[in-house]
């Protein structure tokens, strides 16, 4: 059996926790809840690779307005003017207000999948980031959300682009994803906040599953600084 291409992540001691890196093609759920730095670890991979590896990226937006998002990354260190050739933002909610064509006769999901699919055929695609699953389950609004999802993970597997899927998770649920898509993705990374004390809490990241890897399980602290995502090293730091 043929080993696939990885894309490294670029959070400093994860990769190897992963077999390597996330296998080419892979579609995976990163799931956490509301301050785990979601957004900001998905945009890191876009941006690093487009750096260090000339990849072509695409964040599709459904609910945070484009110029925010940025704003944001550039608080972070992740400057998004080094990547403006490599990286396309696009801002779902504000292109269906601009764009005639795409009035009431169209789907949330026919706008999402014909920007994705118009962009990779335009400037070429290797990472995509979808934020997030639990808009896009809203904004199709069927009756039957299982088939939408699985219709989905077809068509984002055919496609060949290593696909992040943004999952919000509530504070008190246990499930990754609803409706089955934590089966449907090749790969899950859990990032969850611990609470220290009553004052005190960090971040820590897990890789749940990763379809064609030999990965680690454990929980492990997760550390930003100086724009830079990292573990730390020699240590596990399992999340008891």
């Amino acid at each position: 059996m043929a080993i696939k291409e990885r894309i490294q992540t670029y959070i400093d001691g994860f990769d190897k926790h992963l077999g390597g890196g996330v296998p080419k093609g892979h579609v995976v759920l990163v799931a956490g809840t509301a301050g785990t730095m979601k957004s900001s670890i998905v945009y890191n991979i876009l941006y690093h690779n487009a750096i260090e590896n000339s990849m072509r990226g695409a964040y599709i937006s459904l609910e945070q307005e484009k110029e925010g998002l940025l704003d944001h990354m550039e608080g972070l260190g992740l400057e998004p003017a080094k990547v403006a050739d490599k990286i396309d933002v696009l801002d779902v909610g504000q292109t269906r207000l601009e764009t005639e064509d795409y009035g009431l006769r169209k789907s949330w999901t026919f706008i999402i999948r014909d920007l994705i699919e118009t962009t990779k055929k335009e400037k070429g695609l290797d990472l995509l980031v979808l934020d997030s699953l639990n808009i896009y389950e809203t904004m199709a609004g069927v009756e039957d959300p299982r088939i939408e999802l699985f219709e989905l993970f077809k068509w984002l597997k055919s496609l060949n682009i290593t696909t992040f899927l943004i999952q919000e998770m509530s504070l008190d649920s246990k499930e990754f994803a609803k409706h089955g898509a934590d089966f449907l993705a090749d790969g899950i990374v859990h990032l969850a906040l611990e609470m220290v004390d009553d004052i005190h809490s960090h971040r820590r990241i897990k890789c749940v599953k990763m379809r064609g890897s030999n990965h680690s399980t454990d929980y492990f602290a997760l550390i930003f600084g100086s724009s830079k995502f990292r573990i730390p090293m020699g240590i596990s730091d399992v999340w008891k």
